[in-house]
């Protein structure tokens, strides 16, 4: 159409496809044509550099990699049963940081699809059901993510600060929590596809198919996005700041008063709560920035349109791409030194050492010294060798555990362990 208006010699214009050099007429120069930047996409592609599209395929590999390690991991070697609902949760933060990657990896696709003719599809693209199902699995794994840490923190809380009354949140009741964050987090991101609401168009306001509210620039739902992603997010996470507060006073306030037979659980607490403070604040610094800007433009504070880049290329996805490297790596290797100490065991056993046990003394040891004196006794240790070895693991093992629930005393484990000798 500007094609055919060759005497045209400066046109100001809201949309910057009509500056593009394919739709404007020779006669506007560059300089004569103005129109407000899209910050995300160009003329040509929806990631206008070739820096955004290599920084989001490396976060959105990172993410999918990571979290798929970790489900894997948690659902099917991690398998023994665990009394903590930590780990529920641990595995539902992986979830829906996948999605995250999910999220990436559509937007990319997307670039490389319309790549060199982005101008010509961008409503298509935008309109799309694809562009839809992005916009609402960013926004679903954002808001479960901020939920789930917000739930991990008050389970970690409770288990710090009230460690003899055992109030941890059992895996039954993780379960129902994390049900709970699922829906509301399907809530927040199925509401503007609600056929009333289809008008906002509230997926389709951007290339990238997330209408962060951090600019001044008006749509339609604003408002709820704003309440989504700056007042809801904004509040949760500053619910685990305090969270983290009163968890770190907990443990040092409550580091001496410790009884011997319950110290053991209260150290593997407060080494999940510095592995839960890690994530939190890789979270809270991708959320936070975000919450001030979009809070700071709703009272008509100027923030650069470049920010909007920042925040949904850089900002946004990277925690969840940290996430798994920070609270499942260190799992997986303290997994693969105890499968390294276990192989240095029965290499030992098979060079004839061997350890066994005694018939241990028909005393109490709390309710369950009949089962612990039949781990432990001559008869199952009488196979020699690597077998010596595992049997004993097995009782100390055993040992371990009751010590960590406080069904035994420490004293008690001293006077058993005296009666173990080697020949």
């Amino acid at each position: 159409m500007l094609l055919a208006l060759s005497q045209l010699t400066s046109l100001s214009s809201d949309n910057y496809k009509l500056c593009c050099p394919v739709m404007k007429p020779k006669s506007l120069s560059t300089g004569t044509c103005q129109a407000p930047k899209d910050e995300i996409s160009s003329c040509e592609d929806i990631l206008r550099t070739p820096f955004f599209r290599v920084f989001l395929w490396l976060v959105a590999s990172l993410t999918i990699l990571g979290n798929s390690c970790v489900l894997v991991y948690r659902l099917c070697v991690e398998r023994k049963p665990s009394t903590l609902g930590y780990n529920t949760f641990v595995t539902n933060l992986s979830a829906s940081d996948l999605l995250m990657g999910i999220y990436l990896a559509i937007i990319g696709a997307a670039d490389q699809v319309y790549k060199g003719r982005y101008l010509w599809e961008a409503d298509s693209w935008q309109n799309s059901s694809y562009c839809s199902l992005a916009g609402f699995l960013c926004t679903v794994s954002s808001e479960v993510s901020a939920l789930t840490i917000c739930m991990v923190t008050l389970d970690r809380y409770l288990a710090l600060a009230f460690p003899l009354a055992n109030v941890h949140l059992t895996p039954k009741k993780a379960q129902c929590l994390v049900l709970v964050t699922w829906v509301v987090g399907v809530l927040f991101a199925g509401v503007p596809l609600l056929p009333p609401l289809s008008h906002w168009r509230f997926y389709a306001q951007t290339a990238v198919c997330v209408p962060l509210p951090i600019t001044r620039a008006d749509f339609p739902g604003r408002d709820y996005a704003f309440s989504v992603f700056i007042l809801v997010n904004l509040a949760l996470f500053v619910a685990i700041a305090v969270g983290q507060v009163l968890i770190y006073r907990s443990v040092k306030a409550n580091s001496r008063k410790m009884v011997a037979a319950v110290s053991s659980r209260r150290n593997q607490d407060a080494t999940i709560a510095k592995k839960l403070a890690l994530v939190v604040i890789t979270d809270f610094l991708c959320w936070f920035p975000i919450g001030v800007m979009g809070i700071l433009s709703k009272v008509g504070v100027p923030i650069p349109g470049e920010v909007n880049v920042v925040a949904t290329i850089f900002i946004l996805p990277l925690n969840s791409a940290l996430n798994p490297y920070l609270y499942t790596l260190p799992a997986v290797k303290k997994k693969l030194e105890q499968w390294k100490a276990k192989s240095h065991e029965n290499k030992a056993g098979s060079a004839g050492f061997r350890l066994r046990s005694i018939d241990l003394p028909h005393r109490d040891v709390s309710s369950g010294s009949t089962q612990f004196e039949s781990v432990c006794s001559d008869s199952s240790m009488s196979a020699g060798g690597a077998a010596d070895v595992i049997k004993a693991q097995a009782c100390l093992d055993k040992l371990r555990a009751w010590l960590e629930t406080g069904r035994i005393s420490r004293e008690r484990v001293t006077e058993i362990l005296s009666h173990f000798q080697t020949q």
